[in-house]
């Protein structure tokens, strides 16, 4: 069985509270059936709205050129920032807290 690379939860929306996990080094975020984590609930969110990349022992997220932006702590980020365990990002209305 394959380690956890990513484990984000829900801090908003009909699956507030959940935390789901993905063993790959990329998660797509977005709106899209495409999408491994999908906010079909959110009409704010692109359909390819974000990634979160792992590399190493570190994460990243990527906004994917989404219309309503990829923010980080409240901070709207361009192109690329690093996450923290505990680090909150929201994509259109969603927010996600990273997990360790």
């Amino acid at each position: 069985m394959r380690r956890v690379q990513i484990r984000l939860e829900h801090l908003s929306g009909p699956e507030d509270g959940k935390i789901v996990g993905f063993s790959k080094e990329r998660v797509r975020i977005g709106r899209g059936e495409d999408a491994d984590l999908v906010l079909a609930h959110d009409e704010t969110v692109s359909r390819h709205h974000a990634d979160v990349v792992r590399e190493g022992e570190k994460l990243f997220v990527e906004d994917a050129g989404s219309t309503h932006g990829t923010f980080v702590d409240g901070q709207r980020i361009s192109g690329r920032a690093e996450l923290r365990p505990g680090s909150i990002m929201r994509v259109g209305h969603s927010f996600l807290q990273v997990m360790e």
